[in-house]
C-alpha cells in the first residue's frame, strides 16, 4: 500500500487527526472524505518567505497538484495574500436567542477571523475580550491544512436536526460551509485553533460597543445586590432599554474605553451572583438618599470586520 492510499484510510477513518498523521506524507486527500474521490491536491508546498501565504509551493517546482483530470496543476489556496481583506471566517452563531441581549448577538458566541496580512482577532465567549495576533508562516500553512482551506466542496453536509441548535459557520475567500448539530473536520479544527490562537493573542485596543439594560426581570439585585458595580458614566437611563428588546448601543473610545475594560477585569476577578445577568455585567447607580437602581451592562469589543455594529463577513471577505 503505497503512501497516499495509508493516508486516504487515515483521513476516512480519523478525520481530522489524520491530518497531522499525513502531513509528513506530503499529502492531504479530501477526496477521502468526498465519497472517495480525489482532491487533486495537497498541503505539501512551502510557505512563502516574504508572507503568511499558507499553503504556497515551495520555490524550484508546483505544489504537485494534479488537478482535475486534463486541466493540469492545481495552485494552493492561500490564506494571507498580503491584502487588507478579511480572508478567512469561523464562528457558532443561532440557536435559541431568548434572553440573549441583541448586543452579542451582532457577533455570534465564539470567532476566529484572519485577514490577507495573517493577522487574526479571536473571541472565545461574548463576554470576554477578544484577542489578536499575525500567525507565524508555519501556523499559516498548518491552519490551512487542518481546515482544508480549498476543498471544502467535498465535504458532505452536515444536515441539521436538533432543534434550537446554533451553526458552526465557515468562510474562506468565496468558499462557504457550515454545520450543527455535529462535529466535522472543521468544527473540530475550529477548537483546537481558537484555543491556541486565543491564548497566543493580546488584547485587542480601539472602541469598546455597549448598552444597559434594565434589571427588572433579573433575580440578582434582590438576592446579590452586593455584586452590583458603580456605573462608571453619567446616569445610563436615557439609553436603557426594557429586557427582551433590542438594545441601544453606544460607543466608547479612548479614556471610557479603558474604563469599560477595567470594569470587565473587575467584575471577572470577583464572584458572579447566581443567578447572574446573561452576558452582562451587574451595575448601579447609587442616589442621595434614594435606592439604588440597577442594570445589567453588556459591552464588547469591536473588530475592523463590522458594518453598523454587526460582524458582516460578506462585506470585507475575498
Amino acid at each position: 500500500m503505497n503512501g497516499q492510499q495509508v493516508c486516504g484510510k487515515l483521513l476516512a477513518i480519523t478525520g481530522l487527526v489524520a491530518l497531522s498523521a499525513c502531513s509528513g506524507a506530503d499529502f492531504h486527500d479530501v477526496g477521502i472524505v468526498n465519497d472517495g474521490g480525489n482532491s487533486g491536491s495537497s498541503f505539501g508546498g512551502a510557505p512563502s518567505s516574504t508572507g503568511g501565504d499558507g499553503g504556497s509551493p515551495s520555490s524550484g517546482g508546483t505544489s504537485g497538484a494534479a488537478g482535475i483530470a486534463g486541466a493540469g496543476p492545481v495552485a494552493p489556496p492561500v490564506l494571507c495574500n498580503g491584502s487588507d481583506s478579511l480572508r478567512f471566517a469561523a464562528h457558532n452563531g443561532g440557536g435559541n436567542a431568548s434572553g440573549i441581549p441583541s448586543l452579542v448577538l451582532e457577533t455570534a458566541f465564539d470567532f476566529l477571523l484572519i485577514d490577507g496580512h495573517c493577522r487574526y482577532y479571536a473571541m472565545t465567549s461574548p463576554d470576554e475580550e477578544i484577542r489578536t495576533g499575525v500567525l507565524p508562516l508555519a501556523d499559516a500553512k498548518s491552519l490551512s491544512g487542518d481546515f482544508l482551506l480549498g476543498h471544502w466542496q467535498g465535504l458532505e453536509h452536515s444536515g441539521f436536526g436538533c432543534p434550537d441548535a446554533g451553526t458552526s459557520a465557515f468562510a474562506f475567500a468565496q468558499d462557504r460551509a457550515e454545520s450543527s448539530c455535529t462535529t466535522t473536520p472543521l468544527t473540530s479544527a475550529f477548537a483546537i485553533w481558537l484555543e491556541r490562537l486565543y491564548d497566543a493573542g493580546s488584547p485587542v485596543d480601539g472602541e469598546v460597543r455597549y448598552g444597559i439594560v434594565e434589571a427588572s426581570s433579573e433575580a440578582w439585585p434582590e438576592s446579590s445586590p452586593q455584586a452590583a458595580l458603580p456605573y462608571p458614566f453619567k446616569d445610563p437611563a436615557p439609553i436603557a432599554t426594557e429586557p427582551f428588546v433590542e438594545m441601544k448601543p453606544q460607543l466608547a473610545s479612548g479614556a471610557d474605553a479603558t474604563t469599560l475594560r477595567e470594569l470587565r477585569t473587575t467584575y471577572q476577578s470577583v464572584s458572579h451572583p447566581v443567578p447572574g445577568p446573561m452576558y452582562a455585567i451587574p451595575v448601579k447607580v447609587e442616589r442621595e438618599n434614594e435606592v439604588p437602581t440597577y442594570y445589567n451592562l453588556v459591552l464588547r469589543d469591536t473588530v475592523p470586520f463590522e458594518t453598523n455594529g454587526v460582524l458582516a463577513i460578506t462585506d470585507f471577505i475575498e
